[in-house]
């Protein structure tokens, strides 16, 4: 009886056992459950975002600027958001996370949502492109919030021979997963530095597994040089630039300006912070002085063009004047033109350059607004490029703004 009673048992258990196997080799087979396959990967291209490192031992500065990476199709709808919260240059060994370094902290935010099928997973990677760099990524609870998926590992450090990362399980769409991290710098202010994050999202969309990866590069430059003849000057072309001034440990940044191009004008424009007053310079290649921008006042854009010189670099200075410490903007680009900002006229019909008030400020596209309009009276607009013209016209109440100079022919 005691061994019958034990066969019994046996029975039970090898049914429990092989029943829901054969359930499971059902499903697959029928497809009510897919068969987990190698995902065909589908990765997007980079998206970049950079920044200039400051001398300001303790400088908090606040960058608030964000950064996307978006897959996005009738199927399934990805995105990676990055937004760089702050740069610290913390002086103190003994706290953390920067212990004496600078470093900048970011918080991440990883959606997902698919209308049909299911999702498999999400994984968040950060890997330093230098070992003079390492990623710390917050596991406090307050500092990961998740929605519709489950946290099954963090590695919490990453370095260029080992990344961090975050992996989640996806329960349900749509999802998402937020978190904290500090990207800390081990040099003396003298190397650049890029970290790689990418998001990679796995999901079964009713016939194929596939995966997304979603990759953002963030680079951080060393300082400019204070000076002229400071070895440290950044060299750069046309494009956008951020980088901070402080008042006592980092007053000037210079920039070599690469345009070697006749007849081409070299345009400036830089945006100090709301609560500062910064300057702008120009230098040529014999690193004379040749214009500036130095309107006063907060917040307030400065703007300069000048000529390039085919025969070498040209240099700018982004100078502090007065107030905080903060973030500017550096934006650098080249067009043809003369020697002077250009001038829109009202032809009767729309704003046009007029091409006959200076020999240096002709243009090919221009016309001759006298002998085309219509009307008696011209509207006359003084603005220093045709992009910044284009800018200002697409803005409401057109009309009541730029009108600085009414004259009646």
């Amino acid at each position: 009886m005691e061994g019958f009673a034990k066969r019994k048992w046996v029975a039970i258990t090898l049914a429990a056992v092989i029943l829901p196997m054969s359930l499971l080799t059902t499903f697959k087979l029928t497809g009510i459950i897919p068969e987990s396959q190698t995902p065909e990967i589908i990765t997007v291209d980079a998206v970049n975002w950079n920044m200039t490192r400051s001398l300001h031992p303790g400088g908090i500065y606040d960058i608030g600027e964000t950064v996307e990476n978006i897959y996005a199709t009738n199927e399934v709808a990805v995105m990676l958001r990055v937004d760089v919260c702050s740069y610290v240059d913390d002086p103190d060994p003994v706290v953390g996370p920067y212990f004496g370094r600078d470093g900048v902290c970011f918080t991440l935010s990883a959606n997902f949502s698919i209308p049909k099928g299911f999702g498999v997973s999400l994984v968040v990677k950060y890997l330093p492109a230098d070992d003079n760099a390492t990623v710390y990524v917050q596991t406090s609870n307050w500092a990961v919030i998740k929605e519709n998926i489950s946290v099954t590992g963090i590695k919490w450090f990453g370095t260029s021979e080992n990344e961090a990362y975050t992996k989640a399980e996806i329960l349900n769409s749509p999802c998402c997963l937020d978190t904290q991290a500090y990207w800390v710098f081990d040099d003396q202010n003298t190397i650049d530095h890029t970290l790689n994050v990418a998001l990679e999202a796995t999901y079964f969309n009713g016939t194929t597994y596939q995966k997304i990866v979603l990759p953002v590069a963030l680079h951080i430059f060393p300082d400019a040089g204070n000076t002229i003849n400071d070895p440290n000057v950044r060299s750069i072309g046309c494009g956008s630039y951020k980088a901070c001034l402080c008042p006592i440990y980092d007053t000037s940044d210079f920039y070599k300006i690469l345009v070697h191009e006749s007849g081409k004008m070299v345009d400036v424009h830089m945006k100090p912070p709301s609560d500062a007053d910064y300057d702008l310079y120009y230098y040529d290649r014999n690193k004379n002085e040749q214009a500036h921008s130095t309107n006063r006042g907060n917040g307030i854009m400065e703007w300069l063009a000048y000529p390039s010189d085919p025969l070498g670099d040209c240099y700018i200075e982004v100078r502090f004047y007065a107030n905080c410490s903060g973030k500017y903007e550096l934006e650098v680009t080249t067009y043809y033109g003369g020697g002077c900002p250009f001038l829109y006229a009202w032809n009767g019909q729309d704003y046009v350059i007029d091409n006959n008030l200076l020999p240096t400020s002709a243009r090919s596209s221009g016309t001759d607004v006298r002998s085309s309009a219509s009307e008696s009276t011209i509207f006359i607009l003084f603005f220093p490029n045709p992009r910044e013209f284009q800018e200002k016209k697409s803005q409401e109440n057109f009309d009541n703004i730029w009108f600085p100079e009414k004259r009646t022919e």
